[in-house]
């Protein structure tokens, strides 16, 4: 009987294991893989490349989460403009962050100002006194406070979702309710009992009705909540920031503007204001009203098939409009997609890429131009060489002369690639990508 021991098989490890493997053999000698080529350590072969006006190198930040961007981008340049570069070397960026950031930052500033001024101003025209629309009006910096602190507790940071859907009209709700009814008993109890009860009593009369009426707006709210996916993180701290403002509008109404009010008018209201009679459209405006009212009473029947009418159109108008619950954030730059042949080379690749950037660096609109092929060597996106991106970094749109809006800029560069012999080419409005 005969044993035969079979010797493992070793693992190529080193070069010299590589080297020593056996490609063939000839009348017993063996060609080796150091005999037909050099066995060195070399350069990965690359999976991506990147263009701006030829080849060049990209690197892109990555955010951790939970991270804040805008102080994560200073950070950053920062420290590239700490670095000592060789000559002739220079850091670039093409696509900054907080362009959009300080864009939405100035955005949310703008239309809280702006309604600000506005709700003061009716406020004013419809209360018809000043230090009552003023103390009315000062609920809503108090309120954003207290929504704030929520957005604090909560970990929720200011942005454009957060405070984009915050309605002042809707914070301002309990104030107004509070402050007219306030102004009414003072002028209907003038002279019978002093302004601090006056003020008192006009509080307890509403503090029910306007209480649940606030109620009733935050549950409106509520299911929002429990969204869960995209939909969940983008629109849950719009939720608890409305949540939080409107409760705080509502505590305030009940406490800070009856005692403003007293405070207010302590000596009671002027003589002109105490014994004013509505004049002018606010006269027509409450007569016309009175008239309207009178006839739906007197016509029940038809006041209830005529809101069954509007509340069957407005459900039949469902059918006819969008059902995309996801908004569209504009980052101001344009994204091309190009798809080659799955089997092209990276070479080839290349070069179709560089016949893009050419027809699309022909629009005077369009800045600068920069391509991304494949994938970079941490593959934080899964592309192959047959993929690409391509950022239109577009001038200012008041430099614009051929185009009105974006909207048309991407027709005429759909326009422009969708006879692309080699690839495929996709446009839309870059919309929450970070890179």
């Amino acid at each position: 009987m005969s044993t035969t021991l079979f010797e493992p098989k070793r693992r190529a490890v080193t070069t010299d294991d590589l080297g020593n493997i056996v490609l063939a053999a000839k009348q017993g000698t063996p060609v080796l893989v150091r005999d037909v080529a050099e066995v060195r350590i070399g350069a990965a072969p690359p999976q991506g490349a990147t263009l701006r006006n030829g080849e060049t190198v990209s690197g892109t930040v990555i955010m951790l989460k939970g991270e804040n961007g805008k102080a994560l981008i200073e950070r950053v340049k920062a420290k590239i403009a700490s670095l000592h570069l060789p000559q002739g070397i220079k850091i670039v960026p093409f696509y900054d962050q907080s362009f959009v950031i300080d864009g939405t930052i100035h955005t949310v500033e703008k239309n809280l100002l702006e309604g600000f001024i506005l709700v003061t101003v009716v406020l004013l025209l419809f209360l018809g006194n000043t230090r009552a629309a003023v103390i009315t009006a000062s609920i809503i910096p108090f309120s954003m406070l207290i929504s704030f602190l929520g957005m604090r507790l909560y970990g929720i940071s200011a942005n454009l979702m957060s405070l984009g859907a915050i309605d002042f009209g809707m914070i301002v709700d309990g104030a107004v309710v509070m402050m007219e009814n306030s102004v009414h008993r003072l002028e209907e109890k003038h002279g019978q009992e002093s302004p601090l009860e006056s003020v008192r009593q006009a509080a307890y009369e509403v503090a029910r009705p306007m209480t649940f009426a606030v109620v009733i707006i935050i549950a409106v709210y509520l299911p929002i909540l429990f969204l869960h996916g995209l939909e969940g993180r983008m629109f849950r701290p719009m939720a608890i920031t409305v949540c939080a403002a409107l409760f705080g509008s509502l505590l305030l109404a009940l406490t800070m503007i009856p005692m403003l009010a007293s405070f207010s008018f302590r000596k009671g209201l002027p003589p002109k204001l105490a014994q004013r009679q509505e004049q002018g459209w606010m006269a027509r405006m409450n007569a016309g009203y009175a008239r309207l009212l009178t006839r739906a009473m007197d016509h029940h029947t038809l006041t209830v098939v005529s809101s069954l009418a509007v509340l069957a159109i407005a459900l039949g108008s469902l059918f006819f409009i969008g059902t995309e619950f996801m908004p569209r954030l504009d980052e101001g730059s344009i994204l091309v997609e190009t798809r080659k042949l799955p089997g092209v080379s990276l070479t080839d690749s290349v070069e179709i890429s560089k016949l893009v950037e050419q027809r699309v660096r022909s629009f005077p609109e369009i800045q600068d131009v920069v391509i991304k092929i494949g994938r970079p060597d941490f593959a934080t996106e899964a592309m192959g060489i047959n993929e690409g991106d391509t950022y239109l970094l577009l001038r200012p749109t008041k430099d614009w002369k051929r185009f009105h809006n974006k909207a048309d800029l991407i027709a005429a560069l759909d326009k422009e690639t969708e006879h692309h012999p080699r690839c495929s080419v996709q446009l839309h409005a870059t919309d929450g990508h970070a890179h």
